[in-house]
This record gives C-alpha cells, structure tokens and sequence, in this order.
C-alpha cells in the first residue's frame, strides 16, 4: 500500500463519517423537534383544561351562593329554590366529572386545592341538606340557625376563598404570577 492508497481511505473515512455525522446530528434535530411539538401540545391542553376547570369551579361556586343567599331564608321560594338546587346539581356533577377525567393535567398541589374545594362544597352541601330536613322541626330553631350560617359563611367566604388559593396555583403555574 501506498501513501496515496491510505490517504485515500482516510479521506474516504472522513468523508463517510462526516455525512453520518450530519445525519445523527439531522435526527437528533428531528426527534427534539417532535419532543417539543409534543410537550408545547400538552402544555397547550393543560392550559386549556385549567382554564375550564376554574370556569367550572366559579360557576359551582356562584351557583352555590344563590342557592344559599339570604334572600332564600327571608321568603318561602320552593319552587326557585327546586330549579336552583337542581341547577347547582346538574353544574356540580359536570364539574366533579370533568375534574375526575382531566386529573391527569393537574399537579399535586393543584389536585389537592381541588380536594379541598369539593370537599367544602360537599360538607356545605350536608349542612345545607340538613337544613332544609329540619326546617319544619320547631324543636331545632336554634341548630336551623347555625346550620344557616355556616352553610352561608361556607358558601359566601370559605369555597371562594379556596378557589382564589387556586387561582393563584393556576396562576403560578402557568407563570402568569
């Protein structure tokens, strides 16, 4: 072999080794492009899935307050208070079903603040219940009264009070804060 011959093979290896570098370097660019369509997609729906389950938090919420205003107390209005109540459900039952689906989009210190709420909402919900079972019991005007204000401290104060802790989470999660 000659200087020549093994120039031209190291030539030709360099040559070889430089298309395949440029090839592992155009897949490497091409799998991190993918990864990142793919992370801004899924970061583009968690943006997406946070913004409706704070929607439907607020509505629960406003819905919730009606439902338990004073003006409730103040004046017999069954047949309102059915379609309010019916409302609040039907709201409520989208909501916890939606949260269930889309916990996956969630951290944990979200998904615990969402814990947090449902469970208020749901303890409000029994004083509420209950409330309204006693009503006619003239024995229990004294519990009818602290159950009132309790369930309208929960829904008035409390529940709005742990959807703005939320909002902040949402909020710093999404960098906005």
């Amino acid at each position: 072999m000659t200087v020549n011959t093994i120039l031209y093979f190291i030539e030709e290896l360099f040559r070889i080794l430089s298309q395949i570098g440029w090839l592992f370097v155009l897949v490497l660019g091409y799998l991190f492009a993918r990864w990142q369509f793919k992370f801004q997609s899924a970061h583009e729906r968690r943006l997406e899935v946070i913004e409706e389950a704070y929607s439907k938090l607020k509505l629960v919420s406003i819905s919730f307050r009606s439902l338990t205003s004073p003006l409730q107390e103040a004046i017999d209005f069954d047949e309102e208070e059915k379609k309010k109540e019916k409302d609040l459900v039907e709201k409520v039952n989208d909501t916890l079903v939606y949260l269930d689906t889309k916990r996956l989009f969630f951290s944990n210190e979200e998904q615990k603040n969402i814990d947090a709420i449902t469970n208020k909402f749901f303890q409000t919900w029994n004083n509420y219940r209950y409330k309204k079972d006693i009503k006619d019991d003239r024995f229990m005007i004294k519990e009818r009264s602290r159950l009132y204000k309790e369930v309208w401290e929960s829904a008035s104060k409390e529940i709005p009070g742990l959807i703005s802790s939320l909002e902040t989470v949402f909020k710093k999660a999404l960098r906005l804060k």
